[in-house]
C-alpha cells in the first residue's frame, strides 16, 4: 500500500505529461532528435542515396527529347488537350512504331511517347529512349506522324463537308427543276406557255418526286414556290463562297515547329531516385527515432524527475561521458558495433558540449553542496548514506564515484560498501592523485569500523523490476540518475525499491552528461612531479578480494 500511494502522483504526472502531446511532435523534440542522432540519420541518408543510385539502372526510363508542334487557328483550352491525346493515341503510335521499325510495337511505344500543351497553341511532344539519339528520333517521329494523321483528318473533314454541300445544293436544284416542270405543264394546259418559263425545259412527268407537294396548285403558287426555291439557292452560294474563304482557319492546320531537342535524363530520373532515396531513408529514421523516444517516455523534466522519486532534487553536476574515457568499462568502439553505437548514439539535448581548452567545471563544490543538504545540520562526524544507481547508467556511476571522493574531503574517512566492479573502477579513477578510500563488499571487512559509510547500490531496471538488498538505518538515501536516460515508470520503481527496503529517498543527484573534448584540441598535459598513485592493499593486499585504493 506505502508502494502504490507513492507511486500514483508520478505516474499521473508523467501520464498528464504524455497526453498533453499525445498528438503534437514539437518542433522542439524533432530538433532535439535531430541535433542528438545526426549522424546517424545522415548514414541513412547516404545509404538510401545509394540504393536510389541502384535502383536507377532498372527504374529510369532512359533519354528523353521534346519536339515542338504548332496549331494554327484559334482553339479552345479543351480542343487543345484533344489534340494532345490525339498525338499520343494508338492509331499514331501505330504508324511511329511502323517507321522507326525497332521492332516494338505502337501500345509499348504509346507508353513512352507524351505530349503537353506548351505556350499558345504549342504542343510539346516527348519522346524517352535509351540513347538522347534514339529519343530525337522517336519525338521527331511522332511529331511527323501526329501533323500527318492531323492532316488526314482534316483532310477527311473537308471533304466530307464538301460532299454535303454539294448534296445540299443538289436537292435545291432538283427542287427548282421540279417546279419549272410544273409551270411548263400548269401554262401548256391553260393554252400558251408560262410566261417566263425556260423554253427548252424538260424533266420528269407528273408523277414525279417534286409534284407531291405542288399538286394541285395554281401556276401562281408554282411560281412563287419556284421563286422561294431561287433565293435559297442564291443564299446557299454566297454562304459557301463565304465558307469557303475561311476554310484554313476553320480546321487549323498543324505544323511542326521545332525539331526535338535533348532534354536530359527522363523522370524519374537517376538524380530523383538518388536524392529522393536520400530523404526518404532520413525521413523514415527520423520517424522511427521519434517514435522510439515517445515509446521510451525518456525524461529530462526535473520536475517530473522529482515527482516520481517522491524526493527533491539536492543538486545538479556534470560528468563526461564514460564512453568517451578509457577508464573503466567501455562499450566496444571498434567494428561494426562500435560503428553504429558511434552513428546512432542518442546526443540529446541534455547532454552538453565539451569544454574550451583549458578550462574545467568546478563540480566538486556541487557536490558539497549536494551532501550538505543531504546531511542537513548533523554534527556528527559519522554518516552512513546509501547511493542508489541504475547499473547501466555508467555516467550516473562515475558522478556517485567523484560524490564520494567530495565526501571524504568533508567528513573525512570514508569507506565503500559495495559490490559491484563497474564501481570499484570508477572509484578508482576517481581517488587517481587522491587520498585512497577502503573498498568492501560488506560492512565487517572495513578497515576503520568508525569511518562514515557510503552504501553504493546498483540496480537492474531494464525489463525488471528493481530491488535495494537489505541494509543498516542509513542517515540519508541519495538517488543518482542522468537527465533523458530514465523514464518515469522507471524511476518510480526505483523509489519503490528503496522504499521496500525500508528507506526513504531523502534526495536526487542529477546527473548531466558533457561530451569529451576532441583530444586533437585537448592541451598538452603538465609533467607530474610526484609519481602516480600506487594500489595499495589490506593485510594480503585485499579487501575480500577487492582492491583499497591507496595514494
Amino acid at each position: 500500500m506505502v508502494l502504490s500511494g507513492h507511486i500514483g502522483p508520478a505516474a499521473q504526472k508523467w501520464e498528464r505529461s504524455v497526453v498533453a502531446n499525445e498528438d503534437v511532435a514539437r518542433l522542439s523534440v524533432v530538433g532535439d532528435v535531430i541535433r542528438g542522432r545526426w549522424r546517424g540519420l545522415l548514414a541513412l541518408a547516404v545509404a538510401g542515396a545509394v540504393l536510389g543510385f541502384g535502383a536507377s539502372f532498372v527504374l529510369s526510363p532512359g533519354q528523353q527529347a521534346t519536339g515542338k508542334v504548332l496549331v494554327q487557328g484559334q482553339r479552345t483550352p479543351d480542343q487543345l488537350l484533344t489534340e494532345t491525346q490525339i498525338a499520343t493515341s494508338l492509331s499514331v503510335a501505330d504508324q511511329v512504331a511502323a517507321a522507326l521499325n525497332w521492332g516494338r510495337t505502337g501500345a509499348q511505344l504509346q507508353q513512352v511517347i507524351s505530349a503537353a500543351v506548351s505556350d499558345g497553341n504549342v504542343i510539346d511532344i516527348s519522346g524517352v529512349a535509351d540513347t538522347p539519339a534514339d529519343a530525337r528520333r522517336l519525338a521527331d517521329e511522332a511529331a511527323k506522324q501526329y501533323v500527318a494523321f492531323s492532316a488526314k483528318m482534316t483532310d477527311d473533314a473537308v471533304q466530307a463537308a464538301q460532299a454535303a454541300q454539294t448534296q445540299q445544293r443538289a436537292t435545291i436544284q432538283k427542287r427548282i427543276d421540279d417546279l419549272d416542270q410544273q409551270i411548263a405543264r400548269a401554262g401548256t394546259d391553260a393554252g400558251g406557255p408560262p410566261a417566263g418559263a425556260d423554253a427548252n425545259a424538260a424533266g420528269p412527268t407528273a408523277g414525279s418526286a417534286g409534284a407531291t407537294d405542288t399538286a394541285g396548285q395554281t401556276p401562281d403558287q408554282l411560281r412563287a414556290a419556284r421563286a422561294a426555291a431561287q433565293s435559297q439557292l442564291e443564299e446557299f452560294d454566297r454562304q459557301a463562297a463565304a465558307g469557303s474563304g475561311q476554310t484554313g482557319i476553320s480546321t487549323g492546320a498543324v505544323s511542326i515547329l521545332e525539331a526535338a531537342q535533348d532534354r536530359g535524363a527522363a523522370a524519374p530520373s537517376p538524380l530523383q531516385l538518388t536524392a529522393g532515396g536520400a530523404l526518404v531513408a532520413a525521413v523514415g529514421g527520423l520517424l522511427v527515432m521519434l517514435w522510439a523516444r515517445r515509446r521510451t517516455g525518456r525524461v529530462g523534466d526535473p520536475d517530473i524527475i522529482e515527482s516520481a522519486l517522491g524526493a527533491g532534487v539536492v543538486s545538479t553536476v556534470t560528468v563526461v561521458r564514460p564512453d568517451a574515457d578509457a577508464t573503466g568499462p567501455t562499450p566496444a568502439r571498434h567494428g561494426l558495433a562500435g560503428l553504429l553505437r558511434t552513428l546512432f548514439s542518442d546526443r540529446s539535448r541534455w547532454e552538453l558540449d565539451p569544454l574550451p581548452p583549458g578550462r574545467t567545471d568546478d563540480e566538486r563544490t556541487r557536490y558539497r553542496r549536494a551532501l550538505a543538504r543531504l546531511l542537513g545540520e548533523a554534527g556528527r562526524s559519522r554518516h552512513d548514506l546509501l547511493a542508489v544507481v541504475a547499473a547501466d547508467d555508467l555516467t550516473a556511476v562515475r558522478a556517485v564515484a567523484e560524490f564520494v571522493v567530495t565526501a571524504q574531503a568533508g567528513l573525512g574517512e570514508v569507506g565503500v560498501v559495495t559490490d559491484s566492479d563497474v564501481v570499484r573502477a570508477q572509484l578508482a579513477a576517481a581517488c587517481d592523485g587522491g587520498p585512497a578510500i577502503a573498498v568492501a563488499d560488506d560492512d565487517e571487512l572495513l578497515p576503520e569500523p568508525t569511518c562514515s559509510r557510503f552504501r553504493i547500490v546498483t540496480v537492474d531496471v531494464d525489463g525488471v523490476r528493481p530491488s535495494v538488498p537489505d541494509t543498516a538505518p542509513v542517515d540519508a538515501t541519495v538517488v543518482v540518475t542522468t537527465v533523458g536516460v530514465r523514464s518515469a515508470t522507471e524511476l518510480s520503481d526505483i523509489a519503490g525499491a528503496v522504499l521496500d527496503a525500508g528507506h526513504v529517498v531523502t534526495g536526487v543527484l542529477l546527473v548531466r552528461p558533457r561530451r569529451a573534448a576532441d583530444p586533437e584540441t585537448e592541451p598538452e598535459p603538465e609533467p607530474e612531479a610526484a609519481p602516480a598513485p600506487e594500489v595499495a592493499a589490506s593485510g594480503n593486499g585485499h579487501t575480500n578480494g577487492v582492491p583499497a585504493v591507496r595514494s
